[in-house]
Formats: structure tokens, C-alpha cells, sequence
């Protein structure tokens, strides 16, 4: 906008997916999955933008992580982030400390297998673990065996969506408003989570959770199932004083902008 390009100093550039850091390569985009693999974004944009001496980029999770450190209280714990949008990303914090982009201690997570009913071995391709069991095309799948009527009413909150079309969100939005289908799917995706929550808990012992994302603003339902799965969870019967869910309300462009802001205080300051 008002700022000249020579004023900038730093560029930062956080996209959903995996990024290599070190050479500005965007090796696969969630986001944007037609640009394809292995993408020079950071030679493209310092072509365009030469005036700017320093154009740094980094995984969408890592400016969501950072976001959660802007809180002092948060800053000296042990927090898990999860950001859930079209993937999964996970983080952990340890006393203001990132582990690694690709770590493979949150990372493999998404790979757990949940429905060893339906489990052949393929791994990453497999339809029992974690991340399909929660993906749009596991959810749209449960959504089709609903009766028309059933679907047409959940489906009249899809327009006032943050995100058009996005029937996850329409039926974040339409259990939060007593809808009665909407919220035996969502309890089907707090239950899949809860079986991850489970073992990241009795793993890592985390003091909170952190939720972006899909439940961002519409999560009444989805975690009040949550707390209601670990009061049977006898490792963590009273969760709520020994972990919390937080979930970030401000809009994704805040927490990336604000995440910037402070992982650039921590490296130049």
C-alpha cells in the first residue's frame, strides 16, 4: 500500500503445505494443489521484487505457532498446535521452541491408523488412518447417506459460510445451531480427533491444545464432545485442569500477520 518497496526490509511468505525453508521451495501446496510440486516460489518473487534484500518463507503452521507465543502465559509451556484446513499440520511447542517443519513427532500423527476394520496396510494411501477419516471426501461421504431433507437443511447454512462451499464449515455451523444431524457428524470428527488427542496427550502431556482452522469459530459442539471422550480417558480423567483446548478465533490473515511480526522481532531482535 503507502510503504515503498525499499523500506521493507523482509518479505516472509507462509503457505499451507510443505516448504522447504532453506531454498524457497514450495514442494507441495494444499492450498493451491494445481500449481503442482517443487515450486521456486522464492527465486519468482525475488525477480519480481528486487528491491526487497531479504524474502524468507516458511510452513502456514509455523505463523499460526508463532501467533500462540504472542500470548505470555502460553510462551513457557508444552503446546500441540493443529491446524485443520483442506490437510492437517501439527506442531509442538516446548518453552517457546518449535520442533522442526517436517518433524516426524507430530508429523507421522496424521498417518495413525483409526479404523483397523478397514486397514490393508497401504499406509500414507490408506483409508483407515487418521487423515482421510477426517478429509472433505470421508465427510462427504457421510453426508450423502443423510435423507435429502436432512442434507438440504444443513446445506442452507453452505452460502453463509466464511468459506463458500465448504460443507465441513456448513455443518461446523449448522450443529452449533442445534441441528441435530449436523451434530452426529461433527461428534463423528471430535471422535476421530479424540483417538489423536489420546495419544498425544499420554506422548507429549501437553498443557494446551491449540485449534486452527475448520472449528475455529464454530467448535461448541465438537468440543464439548472432546472433553466429554476423555471423561473416560483414565489417564486424564480431569482434563480440564491439567490441559486445555484453545481454539484461535481471529481470522487466519491476523494470526499469520501477527505470527510473522513476532518470528521476525525473534530473529532480528
Amino acid at each position: 500500500n503507502n510503504i515503498p518497496p525499499e523500506s521493507i526490509y523482509e518479505f516472509l511468505v507462509g503457505n499451507n503445505g510443505l516448504v522447504d525453508t532453506k531454498e524457497g521451495i514450495i514442494k507441495k501446496t494444499t492450498t493451491n494443489p494445481h500449481w503442482g510440486e517443487n515450486i521456486p516460489l522464492k527465486k519468482i518473487l525475488e525477480s519480481q521484487l528486487t528491491e526487497i534484500p531479504n524474502i524468507q518463507m516458511e510452513n502456514l503452521i509455523a505463523l499460526v505457532s508463532a501467533h500462540v507465543l504472542t500470548n505470555s502465559k502460553m510462551a513457557a509451556s508444552r503446546i500441540i498446535v493443529l491446524y485443520w484446513g483442506s490437510g492437517i499440520s501439527m506442531r509442538m511447542i516446548e518453552q517457546g521452541h518449535f520442533s522442526f517443519t517436517d518433524s516426524p513427532v507430530c508429523g507421522e500423527i496424521e498417518n495413525m491408523v483409526i479404523d483397523f476394520s478397514n486397514y490393508k496396510g497401504e499406509h500414507r494411501e490408506e483409508k483407515a488412518i487418521f487423515r482421510h477419516m477426517i478429509s472433505e471426501e470421508k465427510i462427504s461421504q457421510l453426508f450423502s447417506q443423510l435423507p435429502k431433507e436432512h442434507k438440504e437443511n444443513i446445506l442452507m447454512f453452505q452460502n453463509n459460510s466464511e468459506i463458500k462451499n465448504d460443507l465441513r464449515l456448513a455443518i461446523f455451523q449448522a450443529a452449533d445451531s442445534g441441528n441435530e444431524q449436523a451434530i452426529k457428524l461433527v461428534e463423528y470428527m471430535a471422535d476421530v480427533f479424540f483417538a489423536v488427542l489420546m495419544n498425544m496427550v499420554v506422548c507429549f502431556d501437553p498443557q494446551y491444545i491449540v485449534f486452527n482452522g475448520l472449528p475455529r469459530q464454530y467448535h461448541k459442539c465438537f468440543e464439548q464432545r472432546i472433553y466429554l471422550n476423555f471423561q473416560d480417558f483414565l489417564y486424564f480423567q480431569d482434563v480440564k485442569q491439567q490441559m486445555k483446548l484453545i481454539f484461535q478465533l481471529e481470522d487466519l490473515f491476523e494470526i499469520c500477520l501477527f505470527g510473522s511480526h513476532f518470528l521476525m522481532q525473534k530473529h532480528f531482535l
